[in-house]
């Protein structure tokens, strides 16, 4: 079976926006007279995120091809163990118990 990124890297192959979302290529598809709008409610869920857990999965997504398997996986577990014992765990899951939305802010 031929590989669709092989397609796309040695043919040039196009794939539709749609075609992309489905694949998970892209999260997201709107209308251009709606993109700006799409685009504000993807900056808000991540302005309203956990920010520090935020930025340790950026850094651990940046350094993967970095390290070994090994070491990647050394340096997520490190990452949770931290992080569970942090702010952000402790409002995670009292918002959970009292099934409101967590405030990170």
């Amino acid at each position: 079976p031929r590989s669709l990124a092989m397609d796309m890297c040695l043919l040039a192959r196009p794939l539709s926006a749609d075609r992309m979302e489905t694949l998970g290529v892209i999260t997201v598809t709107a209308p251009a007279d709606q993109v700006l709008a799409q685009a504000q409610l993807l900056a808000d869920a991540l302005a309203a995120g956990p920010r520090a857990a935020q930025g340790a999965i950026r850094a651990l997504v940046a350094a993967a091809y970095d390290h070994t398997e090994a070491a990647q996986l050394d340096a997520e577990r490190d990452a949770m163990a931290r992080a569970a014992g942090g702010p952000e765990a402790r409002e995670g899951i009292a918002s959970f118990l009292e099934k409101r939305k967590p405030d990170f802010g």
